[in-house]
Order: structure tokens, then sequence, then C-alpha cells
């Protein structure tokens, strides 16, 4: 593990798990280094290649877009264990430059150690739960290393699932799922009859496994539709909409099974759920519905009482993280906002600079306090670790504060129309198999 590597795990480890507090890895490979290529979907940019490796066992050498490759980036991606992968768009022979990083990939993979490359090679401006064409660099790799040692080392592919409810979202859910090995080396015969037929049907393999490690919509233009039913019954993977009683695998489950469920529907029944969820949703938010009491029997007065009593004891939590954490953030949201014009990019690089910022700003607020307020070392340093916390806990307050002033203005009598609704709705996706 190069020091880069090592530090930027050990330092981001903290705020990706508080910006994700509720995830789940399933099936996490037990070893650091198993000489295996893993091949994951790629649907929030810059997160993905955080989080994999803060929140998974492995260690691993990564392929990235070649055209962020620079005379001032280049050493620095190679010591986080960066090699570029070059796409046709990036205007070079790529064939010819790719040989040199496959040798690469080579020798590392014949070092025992791990590639993670990103098969679909780019990330949906909007978040959409599909599977893009998978390439094939991947497979490539793995022949090009079998052929190298002349098949004596054992090269397995792993496939690696990356679920969020979603990935722009603070405090939101995370599921990240790991296939079964497919040893390449069980090809050999296969491969040295007909490598081209051979290298397209297990890359086929590959884009099939990995529709079963997430949530795959065949037509992207059902992402709307699919949200919005998993919004209506709470059973899935949506962020906000989700039955607290329900585990985060169950919901994963369930949002796969209505994926696949809608796959089968034909355009017709599709287009009229479609138009009569967005009316509902319409007179759902118009009407300013708190989301929990949509699927919950949780009586308004006592949903009411819990939250204020949460926000007196949290009150100055919140003020506190007001001070250090969301006061740094303004500024920075702007200029991100202004300097990266695809909103994909805008939550990873919003976590990773605030995370910096927050921590160099305070250093010297955290120095005064200790002086005139604190008058304690050890205190003072717990305090200033505990800042990503307190952010937490700030920013989660304003959205429960929220939430009860939806709270206070819901009348149940005049919205019962609405609930009614929900409820005709939900048995209509029942009678069709869209859920159970």
């Amino acid at each position: 593990m190069k020091p880069l590597y090592f530090f930027c795990r050990t330092i981001f480890t903290y705020p990706i798990r508080l910006f994700f507090p509720r995830h789940l890895v399933l099936n996490n490979p037990k070893k650091a280094h198993n000489q295996t290529i893993y091949v994951s979907n790629h649907p929030a940019s810059f997160m993905d290649p955080l989080i994999v490796p803060i929140l998974t066992k492995p260690v691993y050498h990564f392929l990235g877009r070649a055209d962020v490759f620079t005379k001032f980036t280049r050493p620095i991606f190679k010591n986080a264990q960066i090699l570029p992968i070059y796409r046709q768009q990036d205007g070079v022979n790529t064939k010819e430059k790719n040989k040199e990083v496959f040798k690469a990939s080579t020798q590392i993979l014949l070092k025992g150690k791990n590639i993670l490359i990103f098969g679909e090679g780019f990330t949906d401006d909007v978040f959409i739960r599909r599977v893009k064409p998978i390439k094939k660099g991947a497979v490539r790799i793995a022949f090009s290393t079998l052929e190298t040692c002349n098949w004596k080392k054992k090269i397995s592919i792993k496939i690696i699932g990356i679920n969020y409810t979603s990935p722009k979202v603070f405090s939101s859910d995370l599921l990240v799922s790991f296939s079964k090995s497919i040893v390449v080396n069980d090809y050999k015969e296969q491969y040295e009859k007909n490598p081209v037929k051979t290298i397209n049907e297990l890359n086929e393999k590959i884009e099939l496994e990995l529709k079963n490690q997430i949530t795959h919509l065949e037509n992207p233009n059902d992402s709307l539709l699919h949200e919005n039913i998993m919004r209506i019954s709470g059973i899935g993977m949506n962020e906000t909409y989700f039955k607290s009683t329900l585990s985060l695998e169950k919901r994963w489950r369930n949002s796969q099974t209505i994926a696949n469920n809608l796959n089968k529907i034909d355009d017709q029944t599709k287009n009229k759920l479609k138009l009569r969820l967005e009316h509902y949703f319409k007179n759902f938010d118009l009407n300013n519905i708190p989301e929990k009491l949509a699927y919950n029997d949780e009586k308004k007065s006592l949903a009411i009482v819990k939250k204020t009593l949460l926000l007196i004891v949290f009150s100055p939590i919140f003020l506190l993280g007001m001070i250090h954490c969301y006061l740094p953030y303004l500024p920075l949201r702007y200029w991100i906002q202004k300097q990266f014009k695809r909103p994909v990019f805008w939550s990873s690089v919003k976590l990773l600079l605030n995370a910096v910022l927050v921590g160099i700003i305070n250093i010297p607020v955290i120095y005064l306090m200790n002086i005139y307020i604190i008058e304690n070392c050890w205190i003072s340093i717990v305090y200033y670790l505990s800042l990503g916390l307190i952010g937490s806990i700030s920013y989660l307050w304003m959205k429960r504060f929220k939430e009860t002033i939806k709270f206070l203005k819901f009348n149940p009598k005049k919205n019962a129309h609405i609930v009614e609704e929900r409820y005709e709705i939900i048995n209509d996706l029942k009678k069709i198999n869209l859920i159970d």
C-alpha cells in the first residue's frame, strides 16, 4: 500500500462514514490481496473510488480516466495507486496507449495484488439505477496476465455493485455487494480456440452479474416511475421515504424486485402508472404532507412531542455545527457549483474539500477556545476530532426542524383523501405484482 493511498484511505474514512451512516457490505472479501480484478458499476463519479476502498477489505490499484493525468497530477495519482486508462474521446491511439497500461496491470496482478476497474467508463449526469454497457478492458487484462504467466497463476474477476439511496444526499444509505469469484483460468481451453468469442462471452457474463448486484432498469426513462413506486410504498431504496422497520438489505432486495417487475410491464401500463403517481405526489407535496405520516401509523401529537424534545436537547450542538462547519461550507458550495458544470461531481467534491477546509479552519479556532474557554488540552483535542459528528448532528437537526414544522401544519382530516388515494395506488401496484 503506497503512502498517499494509505493516507487518503485513513483521512477520508471519517467523513465517508458520516455521509453514509447506514451502510452495509455484502460478501466482503476476507483478504486484502487476492490477485483479483474487481469490476464495479460507476453511478456517482468521484464518490465511487472513495467508498469502495474505505468500506471494503481489499487494497486496490485503480484504473482511472487518462484525461485527468497531467505532469502535475501524474506523480500524485501514481502514489495513490491509480493508473490511466485511455478512451476513444481522449484523442489518442487508445490501442497502443492501453497496451502499456495492460502491461502495468499484469505486473500488479502477478505480484498478488488487485485491480479495480469501473467497467462502465462514465457516470450519468442524472443518477439512474442501471448498468451501462461494460468495457472489455478487465477481461483483456485477465487473459493477458494469464498468457504472461503461462496460465500458472490463478486470476479471478469479482463484481462490485454500488447501491446508493442517493449519492448526493447527506446521511443517506449505501449498500455494496460483491459477487462470487469468476475464475478466468476455467476459460483456458475456450480462449485458446477462439479468443475474441471468449472475451465477448465473459464480458457479457460480467455485465449480467453486475445487474444482479444492483438495481437495474432496462429503460432509463423508467427511473422516476421506479423511484415513485419506492417512495409511495416505503419499502425500497429511496433516501427519504422508507419504513425504518425494514433492514437495508431487505430494502435493496425490494428495489431490485420492483425494477425487475417494471422491466416486464408494457409501455402503456407504465405510462398510466407514471401519470397517476406524478399526480399523487404533486398533491402530496403541495399539501406539505409529512412523508413519515404517509406510511406510519404514529399519531400526530406523539410524533410532534418526540421531535420537539429531540430539537430542544440537541439545539446547542446545532449552534456549534453552524459555527464550525456550515459557515465555512457556504462559500465552498458556491465555488464548487461554479467550477464544476456537471452536478454529478458536486457531492463528492464538497465532501472531500469541506472535510479538509473544516479541519484546517478550526485549528486556530479550537486553539483560541482552549486558551480562553476550555483550558484543557485533551478536551480541546477530543472536541476538535468531534467536529465532523457535530456538523452531522447540526445538519440532521435542521432536517428534523423542517419535518416538525410540516407535522404542525398537517391536518389529517383535510388531507384524508390523499392518504386514501395512496392506499388505492398501493393496492393497484400489488395487483400487477410490482410490489408484494
